[in-house]
């Protein structure tokens, strides 16, 4: 028979509060990924709707200006559009900015439709 020694190791593990977290920590991810496998339910998908596909473009959009009045009526549509949108925009400004700022977005369109005319040709 072995004769059973009753000293302390020579080492001895001490287990430090960093060994504890990681210790814990592994167990904690092992434990969750398991309940999450046998948790996973699945979800059915709703059907695609006509919504989420988008719709065509309009004819306008991608038809392109043969003529030259097409071109003219197309550039006059856009300067007009534009200068709307700027009087919109002056709208929102006090009183004094506001009467300048339509002068100027006069005058810019103006200046554009004279442009417009000069390149198709047009009586001013």
């Amino acid at each position: 028979m072995l004769p059973i020694s009753l000293k302390k190791p020579a080492v001895a593990f001490v287990p430090t509060f960093a060994s504890l977290v990681f210790v814990t920590l592994t167990v904690l991810a092992c434990v969750s990924d398991a309940y999450a496998q046998k948790m996973l339910i699945p979800v059915p998908l709703p059907e695609p709707s006509a919504a989420v596909t988008p719709a065509l473009e309009p004819e306008r959009w991608t038809k392109e200006d043969l003529t030259w009045e097409e071109q003219y009526s197309t550039a006059k549509k856009e300067t007009l559009a534009a200068y709307h949108e700027a009087k919109l925009e002056c709208q929102i400004l006090s009183q004094p900015e506001q009467s300048f700022c339509l002068i100027q977005a006069k005058s810019v369109m103006d200046k554009e439709m004279a442009a417009i005319n000069k390149r198709f040709g047009m009586p001013e």
